[in-house]
């Protein structure tokens, strides 16, 4: 969570300095790779499991999505990608 916090800071409040990006990058296969290893060692029902990460998926895109709308923007559903 560090490494995206730095990544976060560094676009938001420095406008997007490189090294802080680089650093922040660190952060998704940090949380990927649990996703991974507890599907392939720890789940007795992966069904269930899958279901489970796809429910948090569409509740972070509406979420996103909801809070997004207002009169002065355009938002694109395409826009919630987690890969720039």
């Amino acid at each position: 969570i560090l490494t995206m916090i730095i990544d976060h800071t560094g676009k938001i409040v420095l406008n997007n300095p490189v090294l802080l990006e680089c650093i922040g990058r660190i952060a998704f296969p940090i949380f990927a790779f649990p996703l991974a290893h507890n599907y392939l060692y720890f789940t007795k029902n992966k069904e269930k499991y899958i279901f489970r990460i796809f429910l948090i998926f569409v509740t972070r895109d509406v979420t996103l999505f909801l809070e997004n709308i207002d009169g002065n923007t355009t938002t694109k559903i395409s826009s919630f990608n987690i890969i720039p």
